[in-house]
Protein backbone atom coordinates (compact mmCIF):
# COMPACT_ATOMS: atom_id res chain seq x y z
CA UNK A 1 0.00 0.00 0.00
CA UNK A 2 1.50 3.29 -1.25
CA UNK A 3 0.72 6.55 0.60
CA UNK A 4 2.12 10.16 0.54
CA UNK A 5 3.86 12.03 3.02
CA UNK A 6 2.95 15.21 4.48
CA UNK A 7 5.80 17.12 6.65
CA UNK A 8 8.95 19.44 6.12
CA UNK A 9 11.55 16.87 6.78
CA UNK A 10 13.44 15.44 4.44
CA UNK A 11 11.78 12.27 2.93
CA UNK A 12 14.01 9.19 2.84
CA UNK A 13 12.71 5.86 1.70
CA UNK A 14 14.23 2.74 3.45
CA UNK A 15 14.44 -0.28 1.46
CA UNK A 16 14.12 -3.34 4.31
CA UNK A 17 12.08 -1.23 6.42
CA UNK A 18 10.98 -4.15 8.27
CA UNK A 19 14.20 -5.69 8.30
CA UNK A 20 16.51 -5.20 11.60
CA UNK A 21 18.84 -2.74 10.94
CA UNK A 22 16.07 -1.12 8.56
CA UNK A 23 13.31 -0.90 11.52
CA UNK A 24 16.27 0.19 13.82
CA UNK A 25 16.94 3.26 11.45
CA UNK A 26 13.11 4.62 10.77
CA UNK A 27 12.63 4.08 14.73
CA UNK A 28 15.50 6.03 16.01
CA UNK A 29 15.75 8.21 13.20
CA UNK A 30 12.34 9.29 12.89
CA UNK A 31 12.17 12.57 14.82
CA UNK A 32 14.73 13.84 11.47
CA UNK A 33 13.31 12.47 8.73
CA UNK A 34 9.99 11.06 7.02
CA UNK A 35 10.57 7.88 6.25
CA UNK A 36 8.68 5.63 3.96
CA UNK A 37 9.05 1.71 3.48
CA UNK A 38 9.82 -0.15 0.31
CA UNK A 39 9.15 -3.77 1.92
CA UNK A 40 8.44 -7.54 0.75
CA UNK A 41 6.18 -7.68 4.37
CA UNK A 42 3.49 -4.36 5.07
CA UNK A 43 5.03 -1.92 8.18
CA UNK A 44 2.01 -0.60 9.45
CA UNK A 45 3.95 2.15 11.14
CA UNK A 46 5.33 4.04 8.10
CA UNK A 47 3.71 4.70 5.07
CA UNK A 48 5.07 1.90 2.75
CA UNK A 49 5.27 0.16 -0.94
CA UNK A 50 5.05 -3.48 -0.67
CA UNK A 51 7.21 -4.96 -3.50
CA UNK A 52 10.25 -7.09 -3.95
CA UNK A 53 13.61 -5.09 -5.46
CA UNK A 54 14.13 -7.30 -8.17
CA UNK A 55 10.73 -6.53 -9.85
CA UNK A 56 11.99 -2.70 -11.54
CA UNK A 57 8.32 -2.07 -12.29
CA UNK A 58 6.78 -2.58 -8.76
CA UNK A 59 9.22 -0.33 -6.95
CA UNK A 60 9.40 2.73 -9.24
CA UNK A 61 6.17 4.44 -7.35
CA UNK A 62 7.88 4.32 -4.04
CA UNK A 63 10.80 6.44 -5.54
CA UNK A 64 8.15 9.50 -6.24
CA UNK A 65 9.23 12.68 -4.30
CA UNK A 66 12.18 11.03 -2.36
CA UNK A 67 14.79 13.07 -1.33
CA UNK A 68 17.06 10.36 -0.30
CA UNK A 69 17.31 6.00 -0.33
CA UNK A 70 18.87 4.27 3.04
CA UNK A 71 19.40 0.72 0.90
CA UNK A 72 19.06 -2.01 3.61
CA UNK A 73 16.67 -5.19 1.47
CA UNK A 74 19.14 -7.77 0.80
CA UNK A 75 18.74 -11.78 0.98
CA UNK A 76 19.10 -13.24 4.99
CA UNK A 77 18.60 -16.81 4.19
CA UNK A 78 20.30 -19.68 2.87
CA UNK A 79 24.11 -18.54 2.27
CA UNK A 80 24.34 -21.00 -1.20
CA UNK A 81 21.20 -19.89 -2.72
CA UNK A 82 22.93 -18.32 -5.02
CA UNK A 83 19.84 -17.03 -6.90
CA UNK A 84 18.08 -15.56 -4.30
CA UNK A 85 21.63 -13.42 -3.95
CA UNK A 86 21.67 -12.69 -7.46
CA UNK A 87 18.30 -11.09 -7.88
CA UNK A 88 18.37 -9.41 -4.09
CA UNK A 89 21.68 -8.26 -3.69
CA UNK A 90 22.44 -7.86 -7.20
CA UNK A 91 19.49 -7.52 -9.27
CA UNK A 92 17.51 -5.68 -6.85
CA UNK A 93 20.53 -3.16 -5.73
CA UNK A 94 20.76 -2.13 -9.27
CA UNK A 95 16.89 -1.39 -9.43
CA UNK A 96 16.91 0.42 -6.39
CA UNK A 97 19.84 3.01 -7.83
CA UNK A 98 18.39 3.26 -10.90
CA UNK A 99 14.60 3.98 -9.92
CA UNK A 100 16.34 6.83 -7.87
CA UNK A 101 18.28 7.98 -10.75
CA UNK A 102 15.00 8.53 -13.10
CA UNK A 103 13.10 9.83 -9.72
CA UNK A 104 15.91 12.81 -9.35
CA UNK A 105 16.99 11.26 -5.80
CA UNK A 106 19.97 13.29 -5.14
CA UNK A 107 21.68 10.65 -2.30
CA UNK A 108 21.82 6.66 -2.15
CA UNK A 109 23.41 5.12 1.27
CA UNK A 110 23.75 1.64 0.99
CA UNK A 111 23.82 -0.68 3.59
CA UNK A 112 25.99 -3.67 3.42
CA UNK A 113 27.01 -7.09 5.12
CA UNK A 114 30.12 -8.78 6.33
CA UNK A 115 27.81 -11.48 4.54
CA UNK A 116 30.05 -10.17 1.40
CA UNK A 117 33.03 -12.33 2.67
CA UNK A 118 31.62 -15.62 4.72
CA UNK A 119 33.08 -18.43 3.60
CA UNK A 120 35.65 -16.84 0.79
CA UNK A 121 38.55 -16.98 4.36
CA UNK A 122 39.02 -20.73 3.98
CA UNK A 123 39.29 -20.52 -0.14
CA UNK A 124 42.70 -20.57 -1.96
CA UNK A 125 45.00 -18.38 -1.51
CA UNK A 126 42.82 -16.80 1.56
CA UNK A 127 42.93 -20.02 3.70
CA UNK A 128 46.23 -20.58 3.53
CA UNK A 129 46.84 -16.52 4.16
CA UNK A 130 44.85 -16.99 7.48
CA UNK A 131 46.08 -19.87 8.89
CA UNK A 132 49.71 -17.99 8.91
Amino acid sequence: MEETMSSDKPRVLITGASGLIGGLTWRNLGHKYEFSGLNRRAVPEIPNTQGDISDFDAIMPAFEGIDMVVHMANYTGDADSWDMHLNMGIIGTRNVYEAARLNGVKRVVLGSTGDTTTGYEMDYPYGELAAG
